[in-house]
């Protein structure tokens, strides 16, 4: 995974989306991910044909091109100089491993400067083909990131033991 977190790093160093596209699943990878479902499971029977529809068409391409451009322009909004970041770490919350999963979830946190970053909610699938990215969702600041989880998580706390009179 080593190796996927770079890649991943120098596609928003270099803004080529190029090189993220190739992190991404193509037709085949598509194939094998979804042999991971059982012949009747109707996720596989529906999702599949439909997921590969997507990845063939035009809006697959888009839907990417403006996943990587967000990466791209919240690197610019934080000023990062990817050159420069350290402390680099792919953190895997959310493991493949256990049965029935299909991907993983990781975080690359990093340092820049005096700040923590994090690229969040990046899902990963393990294929044939080496590691590849089902999508990414943000670039954000550690420490906001991390308060704005756990007030979430505090008012989920709140709301399960709260009583109504």
């Amino acid at each position: 995974m080593e190796d996927l977190k770079n890649k991943i790093l120098i596609s928003l160093k270099t803004e080529r989306f190029d090189s993220f596209q190739q992190l991404l699943l193509d037709t085949s990878d598509c194939r094998e991910f979804f042999s991971g479902f059982d012949e009747n499971d109707n996720m596989r029977n529906v999702a599949l044909p439909q997921f590969k529809s997507f990845l063939s068409s035009d809006s697959s391409k888009l839907f990417y091109k403006q996943v990587f451009a967000k990466l791209v322009d919240k690197g610019k909004h934080y000023q990062i100089d990817w050159d420069k970041i350290h402390d680099v770490k792919l953190v895997i919350q959310d493991s493949a491993s256990s049965p029935g999963k299909l991907f993983s979830i990781g975080n690359i946190i990093f340092t820049y400067k005096d700040s923590s970053y994090m690229i969040f909610y990046i899902m990963i699938t393990r294929l044939s083909s080496g590691f590849k990215i089902l999508n990414i969702f943000d670039i954000g600041n550690y420490n906001s990131i991390m308060r704005d989880i756990l007030i979430d998580d505090a008012k989920e706390r709140n709301k399960k033991t709260s009583i109504n009179i």
